[in-house]
């Protein structure tokens, strides 16, 4: 129910960050993000109007399901450049579910999906004129000028059934062009509307870009008549402004954070992070990861709407953001007992280990063995732990960090334990550098889950300060940390094998 979300591209540079975490773990303070009626302008990531009061023991803790704009670092001088061109992610984002129009549908059945795809039972009044408000109003700049609105969409049945849909809710004639991915060889790939208020299909050169959504906006910004005919043939004066594209000028609505950076390194500048939830609707059961801009709250049309026009409210800030999620009895305040560690870029800044088989498997692995390896341990400290952006020593403030959670503000003890999902590397090498850090006596336990259950053991545990190999219960290692945190809550005797051993004495 309690999650600390690294936003920061790398790792933590912590000097913010005991406060944070102090507040949260207190059962006495407040962390939860501004509730839906919060001062218009406010601004998700914590900047512009609105901005909490600093000092607060924890800022606020129930997390509203709202939408999050972010602007990346830019020069000074592009920083205030206007959005050019706002692209609109489909599934979760335009829509709550994702149930397509087929071309046979009777009218009674596209009228339900309509209703079951758009409408939200969670806000008073439609959500589909909500929508058509807000696309009506970011068709225009501040000044009257006009401001193009596209739709970049995964959907592997293609442009058209992606129209369909939009039709359908009314919606489609907001926006210029339709750009679904990945590429199909057999259906259309690229819808846009002439002059005429008339949509034509064609092929955008999807193909020809790796397979994500930041490469594909990259390119369009670099080629922008290439995926707009109209304003390649010259038919559209109101687009003829995008032939100056630039990279900022392009903001991106989706639910899927993955999709603003690349693996290759492009990255979407400007962004709205549409919030995803678990949810029972509508008579179909329960829906994991369902979305939608506005879905729970009114307040995100107008964050869209004031980010679009000042882009520069909302600029990112590389800092944690603390969350505490609505449960049953929460209002009691309960104290957190135990606090669990992603180790990647989170304990560390960047993951570097040597290349040494004693390393990866020898819970009696000796440092002073590095002087025939390329790495010395200093050189290892510091391209892990230590960061070039903060000053004094991160290592230290690690250690006080972990000192300080480990007792509560009543004096109770609270467990710290490291979960890691990476499919490279081993526990017992996460155990190491922590041991090379002086952070290991902190932690009671190390686990680790992936997929391919590659380079075992998957658990350490602590007793009398002797670290000791387990293996995780097999039944009990789901993919996902949300779930293996559940199965710990439930089975704590599976994770902690030391509370098993104390039992039987």
């Amino acid at each position: 129910s309690r999650a600390l979300a690294c936003l920061a591209s790398g790792g933590c540079g912590l000097a913010p960050m005991s406060g944070v975490l102090d507040g949260l773990l207190s059962p006495h303070g407040d962390c939860h993000t501004p509730p839906s009626n919060a001062a218009a302008g406010a601004c998700p990531d914590g900047s512009g109007p609105g901005t909490a009061k600093q000092g607060l023991t924890r800022a606020k803790t129930q997390a509203s399901l709202r939408s999050r704009c972010v602007q990346r670092e830019l020069p000074k001088d592009r920083a205030d450049n206007p959005v050019q061109l706002v692209v609109f992610d489909v599934d979760e984002t335009l829509t709550l579910v994702s149930y397509m129009i087929e071309e046979c549908d009777p009218p009674e059945v596209r009228q339900e999906l309509v209703r079951v795809n758009f409408e939200s039972p969670w806000v008073e009044g439609s959500r589909i004129e909500k929508l058509r408000d807000l696309l009506s109003q970011l068709r225009v700049t501040k000044s009257n000028e006009p401001r193009a609105l596209a739709i970049l969409s995964r959907n592997n049945k293609g442009a058209r059934s992606v129209l369909d849909l939009l039709e359908a809710a009314g919606l489609a004639h907001f926006f210029c062009a339709i750009w679904t991915m990945p590429w199909r060889v057999t259906i259309p790939n690229g819808a846009y509307q002439d002059m005429d208020g008339k949509w034509q299909f064609f092929e955008p050169p999807v193909q020809e870009v790796d397979d994500h959504k930041a490469d594909v906006l990259n390119e369009i910004v670099r080629k922008p008549a290439a995926w707009l005919p109209a304003l390649a043939d010259g038919s559209d004066p109101k687009l003829q402004y995008l032939s100056g594209l630039t990279l900022e000028g392009v903001l991106l609505v989706d639910d899927q954070r993955s999709n603003f950076q690349s693996p290759s390194g492009s990255q979407v500048l400007r962004f709205c992070k549409v919030a995803r939830y678990d949810a029972t609707y509508e008579g179909i059961g329960f829906v994991k990861d369902m979305g939608g801009l506005g879905a729970h709250s009114d307040a995100d049309y107008e964050t869209l709407r004031m980010f679009v026009n000042q882009p520069s409210m909302c600029k990112e800030r590389l800092h944690c953001h603390c969350v505490e999620r609505h449960f049953e009895g929460n209002q009691l305040r309960p104290p957190v007992s135990l606090v669990i560690f992603e180790f990647d870029e989170t304990m560390t800044l960047a993951t570097f280990v040597p290349e040494s088989e004693a390393f990866e498997h020898d819970l009696n692995w000796d440092s002073a063995s590095l002087a025939s390896s390329e790495w010395t341990a200093p050189e290892l400290l510091t391209y892990n732990f230590e960061t070039p952006f903060v000053a004094g020593d991160r290592v230290e403030k690690l250690r006080d960090l972990l000192a300080a959670l480990s007792t509560g503000p009543d004096g109770q003890q609270r467990t710290l334990a490291i979960l890691t999902s990476t499919e490279q590397g081993s526990v017992v090498g996460t155990l190491n550098l922590l041991r090379l850090a002086g952070l290991a006596d902190f932690f009671s336990a190390i686990w680790k889950i992936n997929k391919k259950r590659k380079n075992g053991p998957f658990g350490l545990f602590k007793q009398r300060a002797e670290w000791r190999k387990f293996d995780l219960p097999d039944s009990e290692v789901p993919a996902l940390k949300a779930d293996t945190c559940a199965s710990i809550a439930k089975w704590p005797a599976k994770w902690f094998p030391q509370l098993a051993q104390a039992a039987d004495g």
